[in-house]
């Protein structure tokens, strides 16, 4: 089976759904499946932004649209509107990896907001177009099944691949390991918190958590984008109490 990976330009929006198509390349060639990846834009393809005709004249794009796939893969839901594109050479899929740009309020603001909002309308239009609809999650799935056109049918829960490199450790030999690469937790008890410092993270619900009965002795372990007392001012108090532990964003 060949397997077509439609992904984002490198750098053009966030590392992870990179790093999805990763894991995704990866546990299918486990599989002992072909998987091939092409760079698709965000955005439709325009005369004013020179080279975004270009990637749909690639190898790999032509072969699918052609029907030499078994099946194209859209890594996430702004390349929907390119769903059509594949039709009928190969029945594709997209994933959905959260719903939180149509059920969030506030998700999106002011004139920036209001852009990605009319952007949105034709990969979700596009997704209507898909022969199945992914998701790592029941939540995730339930939401997008109440997306106009999405029937329930078409979408199926499938959790997100793990690398290999990842695998349960016993806790004495997790913390030699952490300290060799220069990591020292507390002994304390600890709460992981990962990602960046987006308004829909919702950090501030926890680090009022962090404060409460029953956390006032756990350390706050973050990885990711660093926390600031001027955006968070209860990480002043974290900090003061030595229960902040930042280790960075990951290189």
């Amino acid at each position: 089976m060949r397997v077509l990976i439609v992904e984002p330009f490198p750098g053009q929006r966030w590392r992870s759904i990179t790093r999805y198509a990763d894991g995704l390349a990866l546990s299918l060639r486990s599989a002992d499946l072909e998987a091939v990846r092409a760079c698709a834009p965000w955005f439709p393809p325009s005369p004013l932004r020179p080279g975004t005709w270009a990637w749909a004249r690639e190898r790999a794009v032509a072969e699918a649209r052609a029907g030499r796939f078994d099946i194209v893969h859209v890594a996430d839901v702004p390349l929907a509107h390119h769903v059509r594109r594949f039709h009928p050479g190969a029945p594709v899929a997209v994933t959905v990896h959260d719903v939180l740009a149509t059920s969030m309020p506030g998700y999106f603001h002011g004139l920036t907001g209001f852009a990605r909002r009319q952007f949105l309308r034709r990969p979700l239009a596009g997704l209507r177009a898909a022969d199945v609809v992914l998701a790592p999650s029941s939540f995730n799935a339930a939401g997008a099944a109440r997306w106009p056109g999405i029937e329930a049918s078409r979408v199926v829960v499938v959790p997100n691949p793990v690398d290999p490199a990842f695998r349960p450790m016993e806790r004495l030999a997790a913390e030699a390991r952490l300290a060799e690469a220069g990591v020292r937790l507390p002994g304390a008890p600890r709460v992981l918190s990962v990602g960046h410092d987006g308004m829909y993270k919702n950090l501030p619900a926890l680090l009022d958590a962090m404060t409460r009965p029953g956390l006032e002795r756990a350390c706050l372990v973050r990885a990711g984008a660093r926390l600031h007392p001027r955006q968070f001012p209860a990480v002043r108090r974290l900090q003061a109490e030595g229960r902040l532990v930042e280790l960075g964003p990951r290189r």
